[in-house]
């Protein structure tokens, strides 16, 4: 009986795994930050932003829903304007 919980308990932690495993596919989501839209494209393990919004905006729950498990860093944040 608990060798179906063991093999059910396998499978699903190698089809998580295999869900983080990131990919060489270039990915670009756009980010609705309040003042206008932010894009976030990821390629691999490589993640830039361009625009980043208000400081109120919805920037943070936008990357933390969208960038990999595990790794939650931006290799390169693009401004392209001030205001």
């Amino acid at each position: 009986m608990y060798k179906k919980y063991y093999l059910m308990g396998i499978i699903y932690l190698a089809w998580g795994w295999l869900m983080v495993i990131p990919n060489n596919k270039v990915k670009v989501i756009f980010c609705n930050v309040g003042q206008g839209d932010s894009a976030l494209v990821i390629s691999g393990n490589f993640e830039m932003l361009i625009d980043t919004g208000p400081s109120k905006g919805n920037v943070e729950k936008c990357l933390d829903e969208n960038l990999p498990l595990g790794d939650k860093t931006l290799e390169i944040v693009m401004l392209s304007h001030w205001d």
